[in-house]
């Protein structure tokens, strides 16, 4: 996952070789808006195990890092002939659960190619850029 500045500087938020998962169910015209479900995990690539063989024996600092290199949320989404909105019911980032997140999109051969609208990330506001290839 690629963020841009404004001013055209780029970070990529999870490292270079981030990895992740993308799925969209099929629409069910039996939902609402005729939704389906979808989960997204995106995380850092050659992240460090936790010392401590204790799922819940971590250190804060070793927490810290496991929270700074994923993204992971799930929920319904809508789709449309320039967006999908992800309607999101929970998120690792807690602002975000609860709330439509709307990625413009465009297909390529077996590739989508999503941007957000602007956001904020570590206090610039930014787009997100992502580029996810069907598997």
């Amino acid at each position: 996952m690629q963020t841009k500045a404004a001013n055209g500087d780029t970070y990529d938020t999870y490292g270079a070789n981030a990895q992740g998962y993308l799925m969209y169910s099929e629409l069910d015209a039996k939902l609402a808006n005729g939704m389906g479900y979808m989960s997204v995990s995106i995380i850092s690539a050659n992240r460090p195990n936790f010392v401590s063989g204790d799922i819940d024996g971590s250190t804060v600092e070793e927490r810290l890092m496991a929270y700074d290199t994923c993204l992971s949320y799930h929920g319904k989404y809508s789709f449309d002939a320039e967006k999908v909105s992800h309607h999101v019911k929970i998120c690792l980032y807690p602002n975000w659960s609860g709330v439509t997140i709307v990625r413009y999109h465009q297909f390529s051969g077996n590739r989508l190619f999503l941007v957000s609208p602007p956001f904020l990330v570590r206090g610039i506001e930014r787009t997100s850029n992502l580029i996810w290839e069907r598997v």
